[in-house]
């Protein structure tokens, strides 16, 4: 489910969600433990923006939490904002996201301001 959604492959996530795999689950032995909408957050200026957005519908229509963290705090808004998909966020807000203070972010200051600013600057 996670790899679909961070592909963003919309007709592999809608076949797995027919098949009622939960859109919350967590593989906790992954490196990274994150939700299918939390990765589909994570997608990089290389995916279309309407996939993402199609990917994070299908989600959210199967009952995605938008309020679920990763070990670090992160939540799909989070991801989201941290990647510039604005359409996203836009979509998280009114499903119910709560918007976090920046200390809750995962990360020290000094780390944070650096990690932002590579991201602006670069378009990671």
């Amino acid at each position: 489910m996670r790899t679909a959604a961070k592909r963003c492959d919309a007709e592999k996530l809608r076949t797995l969600l027919e098949a009622k795999i939960d859109p919350n689950e967590v593989d906790a032995e992954a490196m990274k433990p994150q939700t299918a909408l939390m990765m589909a957050c994570d997608a990089r200026s290389s995916i279309d923006t309407d996939k993402v957005e199609a990917v994070v519908a299908l989600l959210l229509e199967a009952k995605a939490d938008v309020s679920l963290q990763d070990k670090d705090g992160n939540t799909a808004l989070t991801m989201a904002s941290m990647f510039g998909q604005r359409k996203v966020v836009q979509i998280l807000l009114r499903e119910g996201a709560v918007v976090m203070k920046l200390e809750q972010c995962g990360l020290d200051r000094a780390q944070r301001f650096s990690f932002f600013d590579q991201v602006h600057t670069t378009g990671m």
